[in-house]
């Protein structure tokens, strides 16, 4: 089965499909706001989606296309445990573990990087304000488990097993030197 998602560009550029709706339903005709990061999880034959304004994650089962909110219930927030009552921060970009099962996103307004066990469905933050401003895509390197983060010209690497984070690459928008370096 195909799931097409209809977006459009607002007129900052972002896209967006303008609202919430559609928990329970065929994915075609929910409404998303600033869907920002996307990852599959092959073992389920799920879409993991960062509804990002909505301050939620969704998840489309690829196979029936019904869409579900899978953590957050629209507030802001930035607290662990089960995804029940977990909340995010502006999620956005998404990757899985696909080995270990977990799902890593990273928020934008909270600055943190969070881990959701996907076998347990709990939820940890694992950095918090490692040194980001903005994000745009990020890469999982499971077997060295390092994640890069793409950011307002710089590209960050994580280490998730020391759980620190250098700047690698970029000079930014600014005048910091391109180089590795932590920040």
């Amino acid at each position: 089965m195909y799931v097409r998602i209809q977006l459009y560009v607002d007129r900052s550029g972002l896209f967006n499909l303008l609202g919430f709706s559609g928990d329970g339903g065929q994915a075609t005709s929910a409404k998303f706001y600033r869907p920002s990061g996307l990852a599959v999880d092959f073992a389920t034959n799920r879409l993991f989606v960062s509804d990002s304004s909505n301050e939620r994650i969704r998840v489309i089962d690829l196979s029936t296309g019904i869409v579900t909110t899978y953590m957050g219930d629209g507030a802001r927030g930035a607290n662990d445990g089960p995804i029940s009552a977990a909340r995010t921060n502006a999620p956005s970009g998404m990757a899985i573990d696909q080995t270990r099962r977990y799902l890593y996103f990273v928020e934008v307004r909270s600055k943190n990087i969070r881990r959701i066990n996907l076998n347990t469905n709990t939820v940890a933050t694992i950095m918090t304000d490692p040194g980001y401003s903005t994000v745009g895509n990020i890469y999982l390197d499971a077997e060295n488990q390092k994640l890069y983060i793409g950011d307002n010209g710089y590209i960050w690497q994580a280490n998730l097993t020391t759980n620190t984070m250098a700047k690698i690459a970029g000079a930014g928008m600014g005048t910091d030197p391109d180089g590795p370096g932590n920040n």
